[in-house]
């Protein structure tokens, strides 16, 4: 996000876009607004979503094999830490098998 457009917009305020918007003259254009509570979980899972799908469209790898090996790495490391941080919502068993050519 480079840029603010005009206009009605409902974006949770990353560092990003907080210094966008600390740019803005007219402090009367800006409505910020707390999570609500009741479903914060599901806009937080939409962001944390979004970045995992771009840091796994961005593994590079000597071959397929290689960039799949390392996605795979990426997605327990990030499944341990949720296990770590909240252990009844993710358990080892949750976690990903190395992938294997048939």
């Amino acid at each position: 996000m480079s840029d603010l457009q005009p206009g009605v917009h409902q974006h949770l305020v990353t560092r990003e876009l907080d210094g966008l918007l600390r740019a803005v003259s007219d402090r009367d254009l800006i409505d910020r607004r707390s999570l609500d509570p009741a479903d914060s979980h599901e806009t937080l899972a939409r962001h944390l979503a979004a970045l995992t799908r771009r840091a796994l469209r961005s593994v590079r790898g000597d071959n397929d094999a290689v960039r799949l090996a390392r996605q795979v790495e990426i997605v327990n490391w990030v499944a341990g830490l949720l296990g770590d941080l909240v252990p009844e919502a993710a358990s080892p068993e949750e976690i990903v098998e190395a992938a294997q050519s048939c």
